[in-house]
């Protein structure tokens, strides 16, 4: 399956681990955004940490980055929230949700891996306490479209 990660810059570090594990299992995910943190810097090596928000959002680079994401959900044959590991204390997101709305919109089946902070808008997503649960629910979801 063709799958879209969306989570924290914060949680690089995890969301790289779990890719590595989904495409070892046959999964592909081809918008790695976590690779590069473009809010501090550019792929052209341009620091952009400390540049007025208003001035950030006007660069071209930001415009196509947004509009390859918005591409790859929906091109997605599913998204995975990734929250931190099991035992790790919830995090609050910001982007990530914007991307799981936009896929919960499209009629996207959503997992979510880790714990988060409780919210009810949560439900309609299938959560997964670890990463081997979220392989097993995943397989289950190709095989016979069950979540």
């Amino acid at each position: 399956m063709e799958l879209y990660l969306a989570s924290k810059f914060s949680l690089a570090a995890r969301v790289d681990a779990l890719h590595k594990v989904l495409e070892a299992a046959g999964h592909t995910v081809p918008d790695q955004w976590w690779r590069l943190d473009t809010k501090q810097t550019l792929s052209d090596g341009t620091n952009v940490e400390k540049m007025p928000d208003r001035e950030w959002y006007k660069l071209p680079e930001v415009r196509v980055i947004a509009d390859r994401h918005w591409q790859s959900i929906k091109r997605c044959d599913a998204l995975v929230l990734v929250g931190p590991l099991r035992g790790g204390t919830p995090v609050t997101f910001t982007g990530a949700h914007i991307e799981l709305g936009y896929a919960f919109a499209l009629g996207k089946p959503c997992f979510t891996v880790g714990p988060l902070t409780r919210s009810a808008m949560y439900l309609p997503a299938v959560q997964c306490e670890t990463g081997d649960e979220l392989l097993r629910r995943l397989r289950l979801y190709a095989q016979f479209g069950v979540r």
